[in-house]
C-alpha cells in the first residue's frame, strides 16, 4: 500500500496534462465508442449506470 501513496502526487501533477490531452483523446474515444457501442449495447449500460445509481441514492 505504501507504494500507493507515493503514486499519487505523481498522478497529481500528471492531473493537468490529462486535462491537456482530452481535447486531443476525445475524438478518438468517440470513434471507439461509436464503433462498440451500438445501441442495446449503450442502452443496456444506461440501464445498469442509471439501476446503480438509484442503489446507491436510496442506501444513503
Amino acid at each position: 500500500m505504501p507504494i500507493a501513496y507515493c503514486l499519487l502526487p505523481i498522478a497529481y501533477c500528471l492531473l493537468p496534462f490529462a486535462f491537456c490531452l482530452l481535447p486531443i483523446a476525445l475524438p478518438y474515444v468517440f470513434a471507439y465508442i461509436k464503433k462498440y457501442f451500438t445501441w442495446p449495447v449503450t442502452l443496456t449500460f444506461l440501464f445498469f449506470l442509471s439501476y446503480s445509481l438509484k442503489q446507491e441514492v436510496f442506501k444513503s
